[in-house]
């Protein structure tokens, strides 16, 4: 029997999209933030899960200009605790 009602063993995120959105800028050197939060941490992983970049936002940016071409997966921490994460590709 098949119970739709029972919980995975991942964490489901819940939480809205719509709350931090980011873009690449157009020299794919940084990401740009569009957010009324103010950002706390930005960590950047490789598609291997390796930790690449980790740092507080320059404003509404995050250098990435040393990451070479691929996919990553963002982690956005704002100030008030709630996380995020969003993955890009960096061309």
């Amino acid at each position: 029997v098949y119970n739709s009602t029972s919980s995975l063993g991942v964490k489901e995120n819940t939480a809205s999209k719509e709350e931090v959105k980011f873009a690449m800028n157009t020299d794919n050197t940084a990401l740009v933030f569009i957010t009324k939060k103010q950002l706390k941490k930005v960590q950047i992983y490789s598609a291997s899960g390796q930790k690449v970049a980790e740092g507080k936002p320059n404003g509404e940016s995050f250098t990435i200009n040393h990451l070479q071409k691929g996919v990553y997966y963002a982690s956005i921490e704002t100030a008030d605790g709630k996380t995020f994460q969003s993955k890009f590709i960096k061309k």
